[in-house]
């Protein structure tokens, strides 16, 4: 097997790609946790009469995170095929300047495009009443907090680009 090693140049934008796959597929999983388990304690308790909006209210973050994570992963595979790969066919991350300037700029331009919807879900979760933590709770930890920890952190990149 051949090994080639990576050039510094293109090493920083398959690092940058690592990293934020590494960080959308925590947000998509901890949010898949979270929206499974409110579902079935709502479902197998329910909420008072009074509280039927917040249930609703949930029920839409939910959704709404769900699209704006499912939205930015299919824009980031886009991405990938488009700018990062030498080929879709090879999976070669491109290792020229130029092609390697290309795809950080078309990089920040996905992020800085998906900015105002992360923001809007990060808003949605401090400003909407919390579940119960004995509902979101799981021994990984409160799994509310880990999916605000974890949206915050796709938010953070985009100013952490520069340290990568």
């Amino acid at each position: 097997m051949l090994l080639v090693k990576m050039s510094r140049i293109n090493e920083r934008i398959w690092r940058l790609n690592q990293e934020y796959v590494r960080r959308l597929a925590n947000a998509r999983t901890v949010l898949g946790l979270l929206e499974a388990l409110l579902t079935s304690k709502l479902a197998a308790y329910g909420l008072d009469d009074g509280c039927s909006t917040t249930e609703a209210e949930w029920t839409a973050l939910l959704r709404d995170a769900a699209e704006a994570l499912d939205q930015l992963h299919e824009a980031h595979r886009m991405w990938r095929y488009d700018y990062f790969y030498e080929s879709p066919d090879t999976r070669r991350v491109v290792q020229d300047r130029a092609a390697v300037a290309k795809a950080t700029v078309y990089f920040e331009h996905l992020l800085r495009a998906y900015e105002s919807r992360l923001e809007l879900v990060s808003q949605m979760l401090r400003v909407l009443p919390r579940p119960d933590p004995h509902w979101t709770t799981v021994p990984q930890g409160d799994l509310w907090s880990l999916f605000e920890t974890a949206v915050n952190e796709l938010r953070a990149f985009n100013h952490e680009i520069s340290a990568i």
